[in-house]
Formats: structure tokens, sequence, C-alpha cells
């Protein structure tokens, strides 16, 4: 699948950290990525013909795996089961290739939280999907998955359980779903919240004995998230900041 992938694959094209942080705690060591695959620390900042390289062997892993799906897909069109099968494609979440300047996962920032979901149901509660294939712009979190399905197969979801059923926007894609989703992670004793809501992500990082510090990114001008406004845009900043507080996110 590499020759699939042209050989002029553009880089990223925002390659550095985010302009106007308040700190540098989003700046990646890419631990995972560097010294792992023919490369290490010290190499960086990485040549520009590697860079392409491994870009290019993503996007060709990417199009193995989607080929496989086909496979997939046509059996069950081949066992007359479609009909009455529910398919839900759910990924890991995805790598920084070069965005940022980052190698890897483990970011609270867009490109890493975001992941692949396509859940295709013949009905729903008897209702016909509205011109199944649109995409929804619908925030859910995975751990939403397992009561949507649960909806959707017609089974009870058990009592207790953090997720919350998108169902109704698999049969339309305007329907809305969570007005926010949440993330978290962990560095260097740095405690890393965010909220992404339908037009803004905001990231506050904590640490025991100092300042939070806060970013926040408009979607709406900035989708790969460029650009800090946290200083520019305190009305939403501090609208965001008292919904992560009321989120009570779990960091254990």
């Amino acid at each position: 699948y590499l020759d699939a992938v042209p050989a002029d694959l553009p880089l990223a094209p925002y390659g550095s950290s985010p302009a106007g942080l308040q700190h540098e705690l989003d700046a990646h060591n890419s631990g995972e990525f560097l010294g792992n695959y023919g490369t290490h620390p010290e190499d960086r900042p990485l040549p520009e013909d590697y860079r392409r390289t491994v870009r290019r062997a993503y996007m060709a892993a990417v199009a193995y795996v989607d080929a496989q799906v086909g496979l997939v897909l046509q059996a069950l069109d081949e066992s007359g089961r479609r009909d009455n099968t529910i398919v839900a494609l759910w990924s890991d979440h995805g790598w920084h290739l070069g965005d940022h300047g980052v190698w890897g996962k483990h970011t609270p920032l867009e490109r890493s939280l975001r992941s692949p979901l396509i859940v295709q149901a013949p009905t729903v509660h008897g209702r016909a999907i509205e011109r199944p294939g649109r995409p929804s712009q619908a925030l859910v979190e995975a751990i939403d998955l397992y009561p949507t399905l649960a909806e959707l197969a017609g089974i009870p979801a058990p009592p207790g359980i953090d997720g919350e059923s998108f169902a109704e926007s698999v049969v339309s894609p305007e329907a809305p779903a969570r007005p926010y989703t949440r993330g978290w992670w962990r560095r260097s004793g740095w405690h890393a919240v965010t909220l992404r809501s339908p037009t803004h992500r905001l990231v506050r990082w904590s640490k025991e004995g100092m300042a939070s510090q806060v970013e926040l990114f408009d979607h709406r001008s900035d989708p790969a998230e460029t650009t800090s406004v946290h200083a520019s845009q305190p009305a939403v900043r501090d609208q965001l900041l008292k919904a992560l507080d009321s989120a009570q996110l779990d960091l254990r």
C-alpha cells in the first residue's frame, strides 16, 4: 500500500508548538516514537526525507486497514445479514505526524484526542436512517459507544454507566449529542484536563503547589489549534472552566 501513497506527500503544515501558550508543556518529547523506529532523541529535528517517509508509511497502514474493513463488510453483504446487523467502526486515537513538532500520541490536543467513529444501523426504534452516510458534527466520547449499541439493539443499558447514547445522532446527523467532551493526560507531575465544545477546546494544566495554566483554541478560525487565545477570549475561557469544574473529571 506504500506505492499507493504519493512520494511527495506534504509535511505537517504547522510543525511547531502552538503560539501564545502559557507554558511549553504541550511541547512533546515524542518518546514513544523516538528510539523505536530507527531514530533517537538526539536526532531531532528529523530529516525532511525521513519525516516524509514516516507520514507515507502511516497513510499506507491506514489504507491497508481500510481495505480489510471493506473485506469484512463484503462478507457481511454476502452473508445476507446486512439488514439486521449493527456495524460500529471505532479506532484508537491517532498520532501526531510532525504536527506541533510532535511524533506520537499523548497530548491534550485535537490531533491526538479525536478518533474515527462510524456507526451503521438498519433502523433505530423502527425509524429509517436519514440519508445514511452523512457525517455528524455531534460531540461524543468513547464511553458513549456501549449505551448507544445497547439502545440500537433494543437492550436496556445497565444502571450506573457513565456513557450517554448518541443513537439519535445515528438517525439524524444534525441531532446534538453531548454539549462537551472531556479528556485528560498526565506528564511529569502535571495533570492536563481538556474540554471540547462545538467551537473551542480548553486545556487546563495543574500541579500541586503551582498555579493552574490554561490554553484555549478557537476551532471556528483555527481548527489545527495553532494559537492559544486564552488571553483574548476571557469570557469563553471562563465559561468552559466553569463547565470543566462541573464535569468532575476523575484524574485517578
